[in-house]
């Protein structure tokens, strides 16, 4: 046997043998208390043969491979709906959140107005437009992307 079941074993008998003489000061027959003697024995047994000695460990771990940002590329990658071909909101809200930043690098805000002429030239044409329209296409967010990537390529953004 090995150890923490022998111990496993030695406390539920412990935990029966109380529940025993428990229910014999308390007035129950013999026959009775050692019943319920056996039956609390028993589930301590099961509950501590059973119980793992490990906790998790909160909060989790990053994992120890180099691939840190797959989880949420396939995040991402599950947003994009395959019947309309819309990207779902996730998708456009994280790739609108890296362009805002890589613009403000640049003195320049999104959704400034004034600034839509600047963002045009440096982003290209329609990239802006596409990007904010109210149902960017799947094309429009890679444009972004892609845009973003040219904005700050010595930079690499894992948030």
């Amino acid at each position: 046997m090995t150890r923490p079941l022998l111990g496993s074993i030695v406390g539920a008998l412990l935990a029966g043998g109380a529940v025993f003489i428990a229910c014999t000061i308390f007035g129950v027959e013999t026959l009775f208390a050692l019943a319920w003697g056996l039956a609390v024995s028993v589930v301590v047994a099961a509950a501590r043969v059973l119980q793992t000695d490990e906790l998790p460990v909160w909060p989790p771990q990053p994992p120890d491979d180099d691939r840190v940002g797959v989880s949420d590329v396939a995040r991402l990658a599950w947003t994009i709906s395959p019947t309309s071909g819309y990207p779902g909101r996730t998708a456009v809200l994280r790739v609108t959140d890296v362009l805002r930043r890589r613009l403000r690098a640049h003195g320049l805000e999104l959704d400034d107005p004034d600034d839509a002429a600047a963002i045009d030239g440096l982003l290209g044409a329609h990239v802006r437009a596409g990007l904010l329209a109210p149902h960017p296409t799947a094309k429009a967010l890679e444009a972004a992307v892609v845009a973003a990537e040219r904005l700050s390529p010595e930079t690499q953004e894992n948030r």
